[in-house]
């Protein structure tokens, strides 16, 4: 409603009436909370996936599998290029849960108004931690989203590639061609070879 009527205003154009998002901290922290369970989780697919437990210390994924695969591995080099963001979350969690980590504290800003003079503009919710700039906490979280799933994929297919006793074969769907209201990304088949007659 803000970007098609603009922001009400009060007392003869001197205070605006801005927006604000209900328990915006609370979520904020609980959607971190819950990356971070479901990173912990992904990090179970090594049990029975490659019989190694990390519980969510993707630095010794990634040493662990630089050396039973060698640095041009595909695996490795999807841990590697996940790195960043998986740090970011773990980061941003750790420093809710830990007042004194040196990325504390995690900032989070309801709507604000813009500085300067009207028109007056409203910027959406963000959060940062220390030394960082701001970022929009729903542009974040869907993309963090997405990142959980697709990486929970990647390491699902990596080890069934290695270990199915079934000659598996994993297509990716183009974004293009996937169903808008269940956008698989992968199917997976199982190659039959027929006996020759």
């Amino acid at each position: 409603s803000v970007a098609e009527s603009g922001i009400p205003l009060q007392a003869g154009g001197q205070a605006a009436e801005v927006p604000a998002v209900v328990d915006l901290d609370q979520d904020a922290e609980r959607f971190l909370y819950e990356a971070k369970l479901a990173l912990r989780d992904i990090a179970g697919l090594f049990k029975p996936l490659h019989g190694q437990e990390f519980n969510h210390k993707y630095q010794k994924v990634r040493a662990w599998a630089e050396a039973a695969f060698g640095i041009e591995d595909n695996l490795v080099k999807a841990l590697h290029a996940d790195a960043p963001w998986i740090e970011r979350v773990i980061n941003m969690r750790n420093s809710v849960e830990h007042p004194n980590d040196p990325h504390a504290p995690l900032t989070i800003r309801n709507f604000t108004l813009r500085s300067g003079s009207p028109p007056w503009r409203v910027d959406e919710p963000s959060w940062f931690m220390k030394n960082e700039q701001p970022a929009f906490i729903l542009q974040d979280m869907e993309w963090i989203a997405t990142n959980l799933l697709t990486f929970f994929e990647d390491i699902l297919v990596d080890g069934l590639h290695r270990h199915s006793p079934f000659p598996l074969t994993i297509a990716e769907i183009p974004e293009a061609e996937r169903d808008v209201a269940c956008p698989v990304r992968l199917r997976a088949t199982v190659e039959i070879k027929l006996p020759e007659s």
